[in-house]
């Protein structure tokens, strides 16, 4: 008898902390993360995003409910994250519904930076975490759960700082940013556009200019630690965390589809446009670095890497766009 009293206390002590991990009507989590916004002379700035992730017990569904518009590659980073998450906690994602609302001042919300924010946020409200209010990050989530490169990096420090953020998180190897910087100077009836490189060490910048720690990191553990002071055990092998992306196919397929498309529209009218060499020059550049993009989205597409295919596809439209304007 005083066995089985002993076994139902311990049931009736470990209940709570099962139904607190994820209770019934779910856990809420709020992050911000940073994105790139083009204003309307054509310069890049940065701004804040509102991630509202909750989840609750389910049946495996990702909602994503955005304002203003989204692109493709977005719904995509969230099912991925949502995958990540669970092979990260080892849960079956199966079991559990996944709503994030997104809201920016961005006219159009996309590419794969957020992954790892949203990520963050899966794991935090299934393990039911507090996250730091003081800290955003930048960096896609890899199928390996490795956190990958992004553009932008100097914009989006200055949207995380604008916030209030006392630390930035970067994806590891992009600290050294290279940066165009484009000036006209008018000669005579001519326009004379000049560019040039500089390389601009993001974590001495920010600190300097606006007294906010920038940190490189590799993957979805540190992340997670940074925002939550949780430690998750690494596993032994990385390759065990690998998630199948082929659910992406479809999108894939499309997404190349009509990113090639628009580059070749876009393409046709700078040819039969009347403008000065200078700048058709300039703008032809742009586009060829475009083409590369979709180049490699080509290849990733053959190789069934479907999510790395979004990712250039997105790029690639930004840069498509820039020219379009």
């Amino acid at each position: 008898m005083k066995k089985i009293l002993s076994i139902l206390a311990l049931i009736i002590l470990l209940l709570p902390f099962a139904s607190a991990q994820c209770p019934e009507n779910g856990n809420t989590v709020i992050l911000k993360a940073p994105a790139v916004s083009r204003t309307s002379s054509g310069e890049l700035i940065g701004v804040a995003t509102d991630f509202i992730i909750t989840v609750a017990p389910g049946n495996g569904h990702v909602y994503v409910e955005t304002w203003p518009l989204a692109e493709v590659d977005m719904q995509a980073s969230a099912r991925l994250a949502a995958q990540i998450a669970g092979k990260v906690l080892d849960v079956d994602m199966n079991k559990y519904d996944v709503f994030i609302q997104v809201k920016s001042d961005a006219p159009i919300i996309g590419g794969p930076s957020a992954g790892g924010t949203m990520t963050v946020g899966i794991i935090a409200a299934l393990e039911g975490w507090e996250v730091r209010k003081d800290v955003m990050m930048t960096g896609m989530i890899n199928p390996d759960g490795s956190i990958g490169p992004v553009g932008g990096i100097l914009e989006k420090a200055s949207a995380a700082y604008s916030v209030g953020s006392k630390l930035f998180l970067i994806p590891e190897g992009q600290r050294i940013q290279i940066i165009q910087t484009t000036e006209q100077k008018q000669i005579g009836p001519i326009t004379q556009i000049t560019s040039k490189a500089e390389r601009v060490d993001v974590v001495e910048y920010a600190r300097e200019r606006w007294g906010l720690e920038v940190k490189e990191i590799k993957d979805i553990y540190d992340a997670v630690y940074y925002f939550t002071g949780k430690k998750i055990e690494k596993p032994s092998v990385p390759a065990n965390l690998n998630v199948d992306t082929s659910f992406l196919k479809t999108d894939a397929l499309n997404d190349y589809d009509k990113t090639l498309s628009y580059y070749e529209q876009v393409e046709n009218k700078l040819k039969t446009s009347n403008m000065g060499y200078t700048t058709y020059s300039y703008l032809k550049e742009a586009l060829n670095e475009a083409k590369s993009r979709l180049d490699e989205a080509k290849k990733t597409l053959e190789d069934g890497r479907y999510y790395t295919t979004l990712s250039l596809d997105f790029q690639a439209r930004i840069t498509i766009r820039h020219v379009d304007w």
